[in-house]
């Protein structure tokens, strides 16, 4: 069981929260990698959007703060 609650830190778009240690862990703002985006803030990185596999061409290429655009 939880001794306390330790509040997640204030990640801006292009970065996760991510937890360092194992008892005595602490949380800090990881970049997203590439391939991976997170638009908005405390979000976790997702894959960009694979349009070519999808049969589409891309139109904006992502980066770590947007999604390809198809």
């Amino acid at each position: 069981p939880c001794q306390y609650c330790q509040r997640l830190p204030q990640c801006e778009p292009g970065y996760q929260p991510h937890r360092t240690g194992e008892l005595n862990f602490h949380f800090e703002c990881q970049p997203c990698e590439n391939g991976t985006y997170s638009s908005s803030r405390n979000s976790w990185c997702r894959n960009w959007t694979d349009c070519e596999s999808s049969g589409f061409v891309v139109l904006r290429p992502g980066n770590s703060t947007h999604n390809s655009v198809c």
